[in-house]
Protein backbone atom coordinates (compact mmCIF):
# COMPACT_ATOMS: atom_id res chain seq x y z
CA UNK A 1 0.00 0.00 0.00
CA UNK A 2 2.84 2.37 1.02
CA UNK A 3 4.56 1.86 -2.03
CA UNK A 4 1.58 2.19 -4.31
CA UNK A 5 0.65 5.35 -2.60
CA UNK A 6 4.02 7.19 -2.93
CA UNK A 7 4.37 5.89 -6.70
CA UNK A 8 0.91 8.26 -7.39
CA UNK A 9 1.78 11.04 -5.26
CA UNK A 10 3.06 14.61 -6.29
CA UNK A 11 2.32 15.93 -3.42
CA UNK A 12 5.31 18.22 -1.41
CA UNK A 13 3.12 18.10 1.82
CA UNK A 14 4.57 14.61 4.01
CA UNK A 15 1.77 15.31 6.60
CA UNK A 16 -1.27 15.15 3.28
CA UNK A 17 0.96 11.95 2.16
CA UNK A 18 0.79 9.99 5.57
CA UNK A 19 -2.99 10.72 5.99
CA UNK A 20 -3.42 8.76 2.25
CA UNK A 21 -1.78 5.81 3.45
CA UNK A 22 -3.05 6.05 6.87
CA UNK A 23 -6.37 6.19 5.77
CA UNK A 24 -5.88 2.52 3.98
CA UNK A 25 -8.03 -0.10 5.52
CA UNK A 26 -4.99 -2.12 5.67
CA UNK A 27 -3.08 0.18 8.17
CA UNK A 28 -3.85 -0.96 12.32
CA UNK A 29 -4.72 2.05 14.40
CA UNK A 30 -1.32 1.31 15.86
CA UNK A 31 1.29 -0.49 15.31
CA UNK A 32 4.82 -0.55 13.49
CA UNK A 33 4.20 -0.16 10.32
CA UNK A 34 3.71 3.85 10.75
CA UNK A 35 7.72 4.07 11.55
CA UNK A 36 7.84 3.34 7.66
CA UNK A 37 5.50 5.33 6.86
CA UNK A 38 7.15 8.34 8.22
CA UNK A 39 10.37 8.38 6.67
CA UNK A 40 8.66 7.14 3.12
CA UNK A 41 6.27 10.13 2.92
CA UNK A 42 9.48 12.56 3.84
CA UNK A 43 11.56 11.13 1.06
CA UNK A 44 8.65 10.88 -1.60
CA UNK A 45 7.93 14.96 -0.43
CA UNK A 46 11.41 15.79 -0.90
CA UNK A 47 11.55 14.02 -4.25
CA UNK A 48 8.11 15.45 -5.53
CA UNK A 49 9.42 19.16 -4.43
CA UNK A 50 12.30 18.91 -6.68
CA UNK A 51 15.15 18.13 -4.83
CA UNK A 52 17.59 15.23 -5.53
CA UNK A 53 17.25 12.11 -3.88
CA UNK A 54 19.64 9.56 -3.84
CA UNK A 55 18.49 6.54 -5.88
CA UNK A 56 16.58 3.91 -4.32
CA UNK A 57 15.89 6.24 -0.97
CA UNK A 58 12.72 5.19 -0.55
CA UNK A 59 13.42 1.71 -0.31
CA UNK A 60 16.61 2.38 1.87
CA UNK A 61 13.84 3.89 4.12
CA UNK A 62 10.90 1.45 4.20
CA UNK A 63 13.56 -1.45 5.02
CA UNK A 64 15.51 0.84 7.80
CA UNK A 65 12.27 2.21 9.11
CA UNK A 66 10.69 -1.65 8.97
CA UNK A 67 13.71 -3.54 11.56
CA UNK A 68 12.34 -0.92 14.51
CA UNK A 69 9.69 -2.64 16.69
CA UNK A 70 6.42 -1.82 17.89
CA UNK A 71 6.43 -0.32 21.39
CA UNK A 72 9.60 1.48 21.73
CA UNK A 73 8.36 4.78 22.46
CA UNK A 74 7.11 2.79 25.83
CA UNK A 75 9.61 0.07 26.21
CA UNK A 76 12.83 2.06 25.03
CA UNK A 77 12.13 5.34 25.36
CA UNK A 78 12.22 6.76 21.32
CA UNK A 79 9.11 6.44 19.11
CA UNK A 80 9.66 4.58 15.59
CA UNK A 81 8.12 7.88 14.11
CA UNK A 82 10.52 10.07 15.17
CA UNK A 83 13.38 7.33 14.41
CA UNK A 84 11.55 7.64 11.28
CA UNK A 85 12.50 11.20 10.94
CA UNK A 86 16.35 10.42 11.64
CA UNK A 87 16.46 7.89 8.72
CA UNK A 88 14.48 10.16 6.23
CA UNK A 89 17.48 12.51 7.28
CA UNK A 90 20.00 9.74 7.34
CA UNK A 91 19.16 8.40 3.57
CA UNK A 92 18.85 11.84 1.89
CA UNK A 93 22.41 12.86 3.51
CA UNK A 94 24.29 9.48 2.62
CA UNK A 95 24.88 9.45 6.38
CA UNK A 96 26.81 5.75 7.88
CA UNK A 97 28.44 5.68 11.72
CA UNK A 98 31.49 7.07 9.82
CA UNK A 99 30.41 10.56 8.21
CA UNK A 100 30.52 13.30 11.24
CA UNK A 101 28.41 15.68 10.02
CA UNK A 102 25.47 13.63 8.48
CA UNK A 103 25.58 10.99 11.26
CA UNK A 104 24.85 14.46 13.48
CA UNK A 105 22.06 15.41 11.36
CA UNK A 106 20.15 12.05 11.49
CA UNK A 107 20.62 12.19 14.94
CA UNK A 108 19.03 15.88 15.22
CA UNK A 109 16.28 15.18 12.76
CA UNK A 110 15.25 12.39 15.33
CA UNK A 111 16.26 13.91 18.75
CA UNK A 112 14.02 17.23 17.21
CA UNK A 113 11.00 15.25 16.17
CA UNK A 114 10.98 13.37 19.80
CA UNK A 115 10.96 16.62 20.91
CA UNK A 116 7.57 17.59 20.19
CA UNK A 117 6.29 14.44 20.84
CA UNK A 118 6.67 15.23 24.92
CA UNK A 119 2.88 15.80 25.79
CA UNK A 120 1.98 13.44 28.60
CA UNK A 121 -0.50 11.41 26.85
CA UNK A 122 -0.67 7.79 26.00
CA UNK A 123 0.57 6.40 22.54
CA UNK A 124 -1.13 7.47 19.59
CA UNK A 125 0.92 6.14 16.30
CA UNK A 126 -1.46 8.96 13.84
CA UNK A 127 -0.13 11.63 16.31
CA UNK A 128 2.90 10.43 16.52
CA UNK A 129 3.48 10.37 12.84
CA UNK A 130 1.62 13.76 12.13
CA UNK A 131 3.87 15.47 15.27
CA UNK A 132 7.21 13.65 13.50
CA UNK A 133 6.17 15.13 9.43
CA UNK A 134 5.54 18.00 10.78
CA UNK A 135 8.71 18.40 13.08
CA UNK A 136 10.81 17.01 9.86
CA UNK A 137 9.09 20.17 7.42
CA UNK A 138 10.43 22.30 9.48
CA UNK A 139 13.99 20.27 10.72
CA UNK A 140 14.75 20.06 6.80
CA UNK A 141 13.92 23.41 6.30
CA UNK A 142 16.62 24.69 8.89
CA UNK A 143 19.36 22.39 8.46
CA UNK A 144 19.66 21.57 5.03
CA UNK A 145 17.25 23.86 2.91
CA UNK A 146 14.64 21.91 1.89
CA UNK A 147 11.14 23.64 1.68
CA UNK A 148 8.22 21.90 1.60
CA UNK A 149 4.45 22.29 2.16
CA UNK A 150 3.27 21.99 5.93
CA UNK A 151 0.13 20.56 7.28
CA UNK A 152 -2.64 22.81 7.84
CA UNK A 153 -5.60 22.05 10.16
CA UNK A 154 -5.61 18.02 9.88
CA UNK A 155 -8.58 16.95 12.03
CA UNK A 156 -8.36 13.03 13.02
CA UNK A 157 -10.26 10.46 12.41
CA UNK A 158 -9.35 7.83 13.50
CA UNK A 159 -10.58 8.80 17.61
CA UNK A 160 -13.40 6.39 17.61
CA UNK A 161 -10.67 3.35 16.82
CA UNK A 162 -8.29 4.90 19.56
CA UNK A 163 -9.83 3.79 22.75
CA UNK A 164 -6.56 5.23 24.44
CA UNK A 165 -7.62 8.44 22.61
CA UNK A 166 -6.52 11.80 24.12
CA UNK A 167 -9.18 13.54 22.66
CA UNK A 168 -8.66 17.34 23.55
CA UNK A 169 -5.17 17.03 24.84
CA UNK A 170 -4.55 16.05 21.21
CA UNK A 171 -3.95 19.21 18.78
CA UNK A 172 -5.68 16.81 16.07
CA UNK A 173 -8.70 15.75 17.85
CA UNK A 174 -11.41 17.31 15.82
CA UNK A 175 -12.83 20.64 17.32
CA UNK A 176 -16.14 20.27 18.41
CA UNK A 177 -18.81 22.15 15.75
Amino acid sequence: VLKQVLAASNGTNPAEIIEHVMAHPSVPMHGPEHHAIVPAAIIAAVRNAGYPVPEEAIEKAIERASKVPGGWCGLYGDCGAAVGVGIAVSVLTNATPLTGKERTLALGGTSFALSRMLDSQSRCCKRASRTAVDAAVDYLNDKLGIRLEKSKGISCTYTVRNQQCAKQECPYYPAEK
